[in-house]
């Protein structure tokens, strides 16, 4: 699995929440980087119809930001993504995504620049 692990990140959550911080600004603060990471993971995913690149969401949390992809109609998702019997050659086009704002850094710049935001709604 792929992703970024800011150590802390849920205790501070937490101490932000009790000291006044709302959970839609949290939620407000990580939507930059899961908006900005199905858009990289759409840009990354192989293209036969579009509708796996279409199916690429991103979800809003108060301690994280979450893409997902696939469904009832996209139930291949996984097969191309991780690969299969049928499928040896996997395409890991959302742990590239990730991986590519992460090295760049942005991630955790994006990360500050919201909880900032976030905690300065607060009055703190």
């Amino acid at each position: 699995m792929s992703g970024v692990k800011i150590t802390g990140l849920r205790e501070n959550i937490a101490a932000m929440k009790k000291a006044g911080v709302e959970v839609a600004d949290l939620k407000e603060a990580f939507a930059p980087i899961s908006d900005k990471a199905a858009a990289q993971a759409r840009a990354l995913a192989p293209r036969r119809s579009g509708r796996l690149a279409g199916n690429v969401r991103a979800s809003r949390r108060q301690n994280a930001a979450v893409i997902t992809v696939g469904g009832a109609r996209v139930y291949y998702a996984r097969y191309v993504h991780f690969g299969s019997v049928h499928n040896p050659r996997p395409v890991p086009f959302m742990f590239q995504a990730v991986d590519a704002l992460a090295r760049s850094g942005w991630i955790e710049d994006a990360v500050e620049r919201g909880l900032t935001v976030a905690l300065r709604r607060a009055g703190l």
